[in-house]
C-alpha cells in the first residue's frame, strides 16, 4: 500500500521463437497493439 491506494500489478512474458528478425517498426507497433488490447480489456483510458 502506498498513500492510501492499493497497486495490483499483471505480467505478461512473452518468447518468440523462430524468425524473430524484424525491423523496429515492427516490434514498436506489436508492443502498441498489445497494450491498446490490454487496455481496452481491463478498461484503462489511455
Amino acid at each position: 500500500m502506498s498513500l492510501g491506494h492499493e497497486f495490483e500489478t499483471d505480467i505478461i512474458k512473452l518468447h518468440f521463437e523462430g524468425n524473430i528478425d524484424q525491423p523496429p517498426g515492427f516490434w514498436l507497433s506489436l508492443m502498441y497493439a498489445l497494450l491498446e488490447g490490454v487496455s481496452e480489456e481491463l478498461q484503462i483510458e489511455r
